[in-house]
């Protein structure tokens, strides 16, 4: 109908204003409060030479028309934003689970094998940090807690500033690799918390470790 309005001259009109318009030609042909008579002289001012019934025969499809593409876009729509809040859903589901993992594996990781009195990094417990370091600089909320450990070979308060040397080599290594220093908690047991029975060179080499542990 808005077209009809253009055939007729009205051409410094909006399409809002002919869209008003039409639902007024609309809402004339439609009324009971009108006798036919009435209704045909009002449409007749428009430039409707139509009576009212063919009117809503002609245009009254097209508006009917136009309110089911109206639907069909607002069903449309609807169902894109589900789409997009469903792909949201799953990504976060996936971020969490990788985040999990991630952190599984930090919580695990442990720096072990040093000789009797070593406390600096080799190149082997480097390459293990790496990881560490990763999986901290990836998930920058996450804090840690660095605990150092020896055998039980020599004395006990030696034993303790060894195991704190070996964890501030660590944490010194993790800061070269971007985490900051605020997130680092470093702790020594030395001798007091073996992870296995201090009855073999093998042992003696697992128990002189440093642990990984997530502080938050």
């Amino acid at each position: 109908m808005e077209s009809h309005f253009r055939d007729i001259g009205v051409r410094d009109y909006t399409d809002e204003d002919l869209e008003n318009c039409a639902n007024y030609v609309l809402a004339v042909a439609k009324t009971d409060k009108l006798s036919e008579k009435e209704k045909t002289d009002y449409l007749a001012k428009m430039g409707i030479m139509e009576s009212p019934q063919e009117v809503l025969n002609r245009y009254g499809m097209d508006s009917q028309a136009e309110l089911r593409r109206q639907e069909e876009l607002k069903r449309q729509k609807e169902e894109e934003e589900r789409r997009i809040a469903e792909e949201k859903r799953l990504a976060e589901q996936r971020a969490a689970e990788e985040r999990k993992n991630a952190l599984q594996n930090l919580d695990i990781i442990k720096v072990d094998g040093y000789a009797l009195d070593e406390t600096e990094l080799s190149d082997a417990q480097k390459t293990d940090l790496n990881e560490a370091a990763n999986i901290l600089n990836k998930y920058t909320d996450v804090n840690v807690l660095l605990t150092g450990h020896t055998c039980k070979i020599g004395y006990k308060n030696i034993n303790q500033r060894k195991g704190m040397k070996r964890a501030e080599a660590v944490k010194e290594y993790l800061m070269s690799k971007g985490v900051s220093e605020n997130r680092i908690t470093i702790d020594s047991k030395g001798e007091t918390d073996p992870l296995v029975p201090n009855t073999s060179k093998e042992n003696f080499k697992q128990n002189r470790r440093v642990e990984i542990q997530i502080n938050n």
